[in-house]
Order: structure tokens, then sequence, then C-alpha cells
């Protein structure tokens, strides 16, 4: 859920609006993934996080991608 939650910050930020739908789109795409994970799982009968919540780096990125934009953090973003 790291990947959706910060490309959910991307298109939030993202002024261009095609650069910020194709954000959308990925974060779309690693929820669906994140599903698919957590079914399988369940299926075997592993815990799964009831909830999401950001690991201290990512909300520091998240952080200051909102606060100084994209450019300027774009190097921090894990690759």
């Amino acid at each position: 859920m790291r990947a959706a939650y910060l490309y959910r910050v991307l298109a939030d930020v993202e002024q261009e609006p095609l650069r910020a739908g194709l954000f959308s789109k990925l974060a779309g795409e690693a929820e669906r993934q994140a599903k698919i994970w957590a079914s399988g799982a369940v299926q075997r009968g592993l815990p799964i996080p009831t909830a999401f919540r950001p690991d201290q780096r990512t909300g520091v990125v998240a952080h200051l991608t909102r606060r100084w934009g994209l450019a300027r953090c774009a190097p921090s973003l894990p690759r």
C-alpha cells in the first residue's frame, strides 16, 4: 500500500492534469495488486493489517512532496 499512498500524494501535488491522471491510475493499480496479495494471505491464514499506516520515511517523503513539490522531491522517491 506504500506505493499506492505515494502515488495518491503525487496525483494530488501534480499540476499537469495528464500526469496527475497517470499517478491516479498507478495508485489504483497498486491498490489492486495489494488486494490480490491480501487475498492470498487470507487464504493461507496469514494476518493482514486492518488499515494502512505509512512508515516514517514514507510519511516524511509525502509531507515534503506536498510542501516542496514533485520536482524537488523526486530524487527521494523509491525507484
